[in-house]
């Protein structure tokens, strides 16, 4: 094990009122690359339920010194969002599924999970005369649309 390095954090003992004010000290107070390599917590809200605070020294440049944030009120936030959304798409994506299974029962359709292509097929009814004669479902279907036609224009 190397015991050479360690990450060491820091600790703001105050707690903000705000997280406005707790963002406004940490960027008056850590100026350059205070932070690289010694992120320190901050703590905003109430002593009961403090939300806290990670920053982090995100460059060692001293012309371009950047602080890199993590509000764990908002990221809570963010993943719950993540959460109700993803649940809410799980429901839909079942409703739909359960709704295209109906069709295929209804219609008379087989549906073989086994295959990887043509899941879903046809087998003519035996007992169904104009499915007898034909063996192929798009000729009775021409045949019941010529029918339709034919009715309907009397």
């Amino acid at each position: 094990m190397n015991n050479d390095y360690r990450l060491q954090l820091l600790s703001h003992s105050e707690i903000f009122p705000t997280k406005e004010e707790a963002m406004e000290y940490i960027e008056d107070n850590f100026k350059g690359v205070a932070l690289w390599g010694e992120p320190a917590l901050f703590f905003y809200g109430t002593e009961r339920e403090p939300k806290m605070i990670l920053a982090v020294g995100a460059s060692h440049d001293t012309r371009k010194p950047r602080i890199c944030v993590i509000d764990d009120a908002e990221l809570r936030e963010l993943i719950q969002e993540v959460k109700d959304a993803t649940d809410k798409n799980t429901e839909d994506i079942a409703k739909a599924a359960e709704r295209i299974l109906n069709i295929v029962d209804s219609v008379g359709l087989t549906l073989d999970e086994n295959k990887i292509k043509d899941q879903i097929s046809y087998e003519p009814d035996r007992s169904d005369n104009l499915s007898v004669k034909h063996k192929l479902l798009p000729k009775p279907l021409q045949l019941y649309l010529r029918l339709y036609r034919r009715n309907s224009l009397k």
